[in-house]
C-alpha cells in the first residue's frame, strides 16, 4: 500500500509560532491558497480513499484536495494533532516559563507534556490506524492530518526512534510525504 502523508494548510497559529495541538484553528487565507495549489498539484493523482483528521485545518484542507478526485473525506479522530495540554496555544517565549515544552523540539524522547499526550501515545494512535488502513482494499492513500501527527506516523511506520522524532523536520504547509506500508 502506498501512502501519501500530507500536513494541513496554514493558519494564523503557524505564523505565530503557536502549539496548535487539538485546539481547533481554521486555515488562513493563505492555508486556503496552499491547499488549492495541493489539490492543483495532486489531481493526477490516483487515490483510492482520502482521510483527514477531524479538526477544521486539516478537514478543510483535505475537502479541497479531495474535489477533483469526487471522493468522500473519511475522518478518524486517530489523525488528530497531537495534544499538547498545557502548551497548546504558547508561543517559544513559554520555553522560558517552562523549558519542558522546548524539549519536544530538542529532545523529544525526553518529552513530558502536562495533560497532553506523549510521542509513544501519538505513535501507538498512527500503529493503530495504519493497522486497520491495512485491512481496506485500499492501494493509494491520502492522509491529511498535521505536523507532529505526521512524524509520529512516520516512527510508527518506520520505527524511528524518539531521539530522531525531527531528524528530517516537520512537512511545510500542504507539504506531502510517500510512503509504502
Amino acid at each position: 500500500m502506498k501512502i501519501w502523508i500530507l500536513r494541513h494548510g496554514e493558519t494564523d497559529w503557524n505564523v505565530m509560532w503557536k502549539m496548535q495541538g487539538q485546539t481547533d484553528i481554521p486555515l488562513n487565507e493563505k492555508g486556503l491558497a496552499q491547499a488549492k495549489e495541493a489539490a492543483e498539484r495532486l489531481k493526477t493523482e490516483k487515490y483510492d480513499a482520502i482521510y483527514s483528521s477531524p479538526l477544521m485545518r486539516a478537514y478543510e484542507t483535505a475537502r479541497i484536495i479531495a474535489e477533483p478526485h469526487g471522493l468522500q473525506i473519511i475522518t478518524d479522530d486517530r489523525l488528530k494533532e497531537m495534544s499538547f495540554g498545557e502548551f497548546e496555544g504558547t508561543t517559544p517565549e513559554y520555553d522560558q516559563i517552562n523549558p519542558n515544552r522546548e524539549l519536544f523540539f530538542s529532545a523529544p524522547e525526553k518529552y513530558v507534556p502536562a495533560g497532553g499526550e506523549t510521542i509513544d501515545e501519538a505513535e501507538q494512535r498512527c500503529r493503530d490506524f495504519l493497522s486497520d488502513l491495512k485491512t481496506t482494499p485500499y492501494e493509494n492513500v491520502l492522509i491529511v492530518t498535521h505536523g507532529a501527527l505526521a512524524r509520529a506516523m512516520i516512527g510508527a511506520a518506520k520505527h524511528v526512534p524518539h531521539e530522531h522524532f525531527w531528524d528530517t523536520g516537520v512537512l511545510s504547509n500542504c507539504g506531502t510525504l510517500e510512503i509504502e506500508l
